[in-house]
């Protein structure tokens, strides 16, 4: 059974897959690969998940491959933004 209901399985969580890559990219420039960043950058998706209302659990895990991958911004557009989209 599903939970359509569920305010994990909104259209929102999009936004918040782009808001915590976007924080882990971040936080890759400021302090680069350590673990630190890894800290700050998931710290930071999880308070901006809140104040945008857009939790999604998973997206946790966008800041720490952004992190460890050495990603740039085009991490967030492809595959992250276009990828969730095409779902």
């Amino acid at each position: 059974m599903a939970v359509h209901d569920s305010p994990l399985a909104s259209p929102k969580m999009f936004f918040g897959h782009v808001l915590s890559a976007s924080s882990g990219v971040l936080m890759f420039y400021f302090f680069e690969n350590n673990a630190l960043s890894i800290a700050l950058g998931l710290a930071l998706a999880i308070m901006a998940m809140q104040m945008t209302n857009t939790i999604h659990p998973p997206a946790g895990a966008n800041p720490i491959i952004a992190i460890l991958g050495a990603k740039t911004f085009e991490f967030v557009i492809m595959p992250v933004a276009i990828g969730h989209y095409l779902l």
